[in-house]
């Protein structure tokens, strides 16, 4: 069993944004803006869910470029993280869909 910083503390860190925006996905269209939580889930998170789909794709680059003078066992730590981090991307759009797709109609 791996370490949990095996990803390094980074990671770690955008994996929780990660989930964290997931998680206010579920609330973005049943709160209204008049609340603190309603302005962060309908307002706060779509926009940094954005952002961190560029940050994670930027993380994937860097993957990709990281593991390229490395030995074996490096790379596959690079591969483990790069399959990390396309899951979380299919996660946030797959969360977030719903929300902008309708937000796109009105």
């Amino acid at each position: 069993m791996k370490s949990i910083f095996y990803i390094g503390p980074l990671r770690i860190a955008l994996v929780v944004i990660t989930i964290t925006l997931i998680w206010f996905s579920f609330y973005a269209e049943k709160v209204t803006l008049e609340t603190e939580f309603g302005l962060v889930a309908s307002a706060v998170a779509p926009a940094l869910t954005f952002i961190m789909l560029f940050v994670v794709s930027l993380d994937i680059l860097m993957s990709f470029i990281g593991k390229l003078d490395k030995d074996a066992k490096e790379r596959l730590r690079y591969w483990i993280i790069i399959g990390l981090d396309l899951s979380m991307i299919t996660a946030l759009i797959i969360a977030w869909k719903p929300f902008f797709m309708r937000l796109l109609e009105s």
